[in-house]
């Protein structure tokens, strides 16, 4: 009888994670036909979002396509960016990326957006054809 409620728990819990794994993969989808490149995203996504929430600038700025666009103006380099840390990671910004999740990412040609688009990801190429690309940060609504 244990056992049948375990089954029965595990089944239940399944079902409940199918449409949020689903969206996910939809988001995913979503990702590689727009942009291309989604399985890539991942880690300097999570590398922005926990750098915007620890305000580390040195961490942020290695994922970071420089002038960095925020709602106050542009941030030229790493040296900017350090100095304008708690400008960029402001409150609002790091609430947002804190109750980020991956089926809420906004996709379009421009981007991914994080945190209801607090801060914008995009590939940039590194070379003429963009066969090969990485993610970046390239926006950040502060």
């Amino acid at each position: 009888m244990i056992a049948l409620r375990t089954a029965a728990l595990l089944a239940a819990t399944l079902l409940l994670a199918a449409p949020a794994i689903a969206d996910d993969m939809a988001v995913h989808d979503r990702i590689e036909q727009v942009l291309g490149f989604a399985d890539d995203l991942d880690e300097p996504m999570l590398s922005v979002r926990n750098a915007l929430i620890e305000g580390d600038a040195a961490a942020l700025a290695e994922f970071t396509e420089f002038p960095l666009r925020t709602s106050s103006g542009e941030i030229a380099d790493a040296d900017e960016l350090a100095a304008r840390i708690d400008e960029v990671a402001s409150p609002s910004v790091r609430k947002a990326m804190k109750s980020m999740q991956y089926s809420d990412l906004i996709v379009s040609s421009d981007g991914v957006g994080m945190g209801n688009g607090a801060a914008w990801m995009n590939l940039i190429c590194d070379d003429n054809a963009c066969n090969e690309a990485h993610w970046a940060l390239i926006s950040v609504n502060n």
